[in-house]
This record gives C-alpha cells, structure tokens and sequence, in this order.
C-alpha cells in the first residue's frame, strides 16, 4: 500500500523523494513489486500461468501500478538509469490486464502510456528482450 499512495509531481520530484539514494525503503518495495510483476508477466507470455490466475492473483494491481510507476521507469531508461528492457514483461502483462479491464469495465478507459498493439505482438513473438528486433 505505502507504494500506492507515494505522490510526486513529475520525475524530478519523484527522484528528489523516492529514488533509492533518498529513500531505499519505498525504492525497495517500489523494486519488489515491479519485479514481481516482470515475473508474472514473462510467465503469463510464456504460456505458465494463464490470466485468469493472474487476473485472480492480483487483478487491477498490475496495470493500475504501471500507470503509476510506467512513466517514471520510461524516464529512468531515458536518462539511463535503467537498461532499455527492465521490466518489459511487467509492461506487457499490464497491457493485457488492461485490455480485460476496458471489456470488462465500460467506464475504464485504455491509458495512453501503452504502446501499439503491434508493438506488444512483436514483443510477444520475439520472447526474450535479447533476441533480435
């Protein structure tokens, strides 16, 4: 919960409040979840675990957290604090989870910092982050 209330005003801020050199605590559980959700996230692409488990498991958590912290780990990657495929699978899981949202859900509504769905089709079909684009 204590990562889900955190509030800042753009990636400056964010970072003079919750970057890991300020505030390892928050940084550390903001790490575990985002981690936890690339986990379930590769799984999910990889054919383990199905969404309904996930969607049962964790429901609006994954996608209402990558709307929350997704702007903030783009801005990392741009400024190179992250390598360019950290947490992907958390980002595509999220998208997936949204897309049942938006069927299940008329009053939700598909959140602009998702990619095309022709990026997340290559992304799928390729698997793993180091194979070839």
């Amino acid at each position: 919960m204590e990562i889900t209330v955190a509030e800042w005003g753009d990636f400056d801020d964010f970072y003079r409040k919750y970057d890991s050199t300020v505030n390892l605590d928050l940084s550390a559980k903001k790490d575990t979840i985002c981690r936890i959700f690339d986990i379930f996230g590769y799984q999910y692409m990889s054919g383990y675990l199905d969404i309904g488990t996930l969607w049962t498991i964790c429901n609006e958590a994954v996608p209402l957290t990558w709307m929350k912290y997704g702007p903030i780990i783009e801005e990392y990657k741009a400024r190179g604090g992250y390598t360019k495929h950290v947490f992907e699978h958390f980002e595509y899981l999220a998208y997936e989870m949204s897309k049942m949202m938006a069927k299940t859900d008329p009053t939700f509504k598909m959140p602009s910092i998702f990619r095309s769905d022709e990026y997340y089709r290559e992304f799928k079909r390729r698997k793993h982050p180091f194979e070839s684009q």
